[in-house]
């Protein structure tokens, strides 16, 4: 058996790579079949519960969707201000990249995975903002629903949320929240 023999350089690059990946945020993903099965309500939970255990948790973007136990699960979490911005006349509130990566919480909270950023906010598109803290060294829960759905729909439907982002950032929990 002939063995493989790395150059210094090889070891040095690899020695780099695994020192980035300790320093970067993990992800965990709250999949839900359909709006309205509790994948916000299940990540708020999770927060709370890590956050007994002293892990410094804040919502960054939380949809209650005038969901009374949902709403109440935000009490008892530091909430970011919104980015609030005019569009064609209407009111947007986004997640403020700007203040969440200021403040730098060891976890932090934010809804929708693949949604589309307005105008005013540095990326087009919300994994932008998580990839970004997950650079930071920020950890994120979010949720995101009908992903799965959509991979199983033909090949002309366009996926909203790139696979290079769950490849990226490697293994990560995934908390399916049951359907009945």
């Amino acid at each position: 058996m002939d063995e493989i023999r790395h150059s210094p350089e090889h070891f040095l690059k690899e020695i780099e790579k695994e020192k980035q990946n300790l320093n970067r945020g993990h992800l965990k993903i709250f999949f839900g079949y359909a709006a309205g099965v509790g994948k916000t309500y299940a990540m708020l939970k999770a927060a709370h519960s890590v956050k007994r255990h002293g892990i410094d948790v804040v919502a960054g973007y939380i949809e209650p969707h005038a969901r009374l136990q949902t709403s109440a699960l935000v009490n008892g979490l530091e909430c970011l201000p919104n980015l609030v911005s005019e569009y064609n006349g209407i009111t947007l509130s986004e997640f403020n990249l700007d203040a969440a990566l200021a403040r730098h919480p060891q976890l932090i909270l934010v809804d929708e995975l693949a949604h589309t950023n307005a105008p005013v906010c540095r990326h087009t598109k919300r994994y932008q903002d998580i990839e970004e803290l997950l650079n930071a060294g920020i950890d994120v829960y979010c949720k995101r629903a009908k992903f799965i759905t959509r991979l199983k729909l033909s090949v002309q439907q366009r996926i909203s949320l790139p696979l290079k982002i769950l490849r990226r950032f490697g293994k990560f929990p995934c908390a399916a929240v049951p359907t009945g």
